[in-house]
């Protein structure tokens, strides 16, 4: 076999789909030492070596196997021993190339199409998890405001709670301590007036006795400074009136006309203290007197008189 045989089939003989006999007179030639056709299977070899054969394999169609093997033993049943016609054998080597051509190129693309399919779904799967990732480390981050502001507003709360209830403390102190200051500006007006009505020079003593529901020794004294025209009312031994019921001082003049001065009360020993001022208007009076009434007192008498007495 010349090296123009050789090379002719060199690619069938990498591949081992020569006769033994053809198969056997190439190895033959290549012993003989020829350089050119030992290069002519090393670049047939390294060809088919660049084949991705490792890649994830695609399964040809069974059908399509079976063609090519019934292909090749139709070929090497029909030819003759001796390798007369290289013409024939490259007529029957095309099919045979095309065939391999078509394997190789569809395990090429079933191949590629896998390999990118697969590089699709890991891209995919990467990008998706990377969204997932950013969304849980938002929703992380939301959370620890909401938290955050959960804490501060917690915290707010409790110190608008703590003012509020310092603000109503203050609130009753101060109101205690109004009530206590009034109650001490009425103590001095009080004192005020009795020094003042002590100190008239024109001052006239009226003493109103027991009357009706008081004890005996119940008594009250009217200070009259007939100047300024103020009565101060002192009483002791009082028993107090009934629930929702107050004293009231009536001035009585001596046309009989009853004049509202004023309602008072007495403390838990009887005792009572109280300033009244004449309105202008009133006439002469002849008696003055002390009766129970509905608190707020009324512009006439309705209650039963616990004190009176006539002045002089």
């Amino acid at each position: 076999m010349n090296c123009t045989d050789c090379h002719d089939a060199m690619m069938e003989y990498a591949l081992g789909a020569l006769p033994a006999t053809e198969a056997e007179g190439i190895r033959a030639h290549l012993a003989q030492g020829c350089v050119p056709c030992r290069s002519a299977l090393a670049e047939a070899r390294e060809v088919l070596g660049s084949v991705p054969l490792a890649l994830v394999p695609v399964a040809p169609p069974r059908a399509l196997k079976e063609r090519i093997l019934s292909a090749i033993s139709r070929t090497e049943a029909d030819q003759a021993p001796p390798r007369q016609h290289p013409a024939g054998r490259m007529s029957w080597w095309i099919p045979l190339a095309w065939a391999a051509s078509l394997i190789i190129t569809a395990t090429v693309a079933g191949s590629l199409q896998g390999s990118r399919a697969e590089e699709s779904q890991r891209d995919a799967t990467t990008l998706f998890n990377d969204q997932i990732a950013q969304r849980d480390r938002r929703l992380l981050a939301l959370q620890a405001d909401a938290d955050q502001r959960t804490d501060r507003l917690t915290t707010l709360e409790r110190s608008l709670v703590a003012a509020h209830a310092s603000i109503t403390s203050l609130k009753d102190s101060y109101a205690a301590k109004d009530a206590r200051l009034a109650m001490l500006e009425k103590s001095l007006r009080s004192a005020r007036d009795s020094l003042s009505v002590l100190r008239a020079a024109n001052l006239q003593l009226v003493t109103l006795v027991a009357q009706g529901p008081q004890p005996a020794h119940a008594r009250a004294r009217v200070l009259f400074d007939t100047d300024a025209r103020m009565w101060q009312v002192v009483a002791s031994g009082l028993a107090p009136p009934k629930a929702g019921r107050t004293f009231e001082l009536w001035y009585i003049t001596v046309d009989q006309q009853k004049i509202p001065a004023g309602t008072f009360d007495c403390d838990g020993q009887g005792d009572a203290d109280a300033i009244f001022h004449v309105p202008p208007g009133v006439g002469e009076i002849a008696m003055a007197a002390i009766t129970d009434e509905p608190i707020g007192g009324v512009q006439v008498p309705t209650g039963e008189i616990h004190l009176a007495g006539a002045m002089k």
